[in-house]
């Protein structure tokens, strides 16, 4: 969970545990990815391929989706 929790200094205790559900609800929706689509077929116990689709390279897909649909700052204007 601290690969996908966000840093808060916050001390606002309503914010801290809201970004760590989501750390718990990016995890689950990945072991639920991996068991849905990377699952090995064959006889014995389940296994899955978890080198195909690591977490880092899930946070970045998020990360650049939410950028696609926000738009980055490249840069602040300090005159405004």
């Amino acid at each position: 969970m601290e690969q996908v929790r966000a840093r808060s200094t916050s001390p606002r205790a309503t914010l801290r545990f809201l970004l760590m559900g989501l750390a718990l609800l990016i995890l689950n929706v990945w072991i639920s990815l991996h068991w849905l689509f990377l699952r090995v077929p064959g006889r014995g116990r389940a296994r899955v391929a978890r080198a195909l689709f690591r977490l880092d390279r899930m946070t970045r897909f998020l990360t650049r989706a939410i950028e696609r649909f926000y738009g980055v700052v490249t840069t602040i204007d300090p005159f405004t």
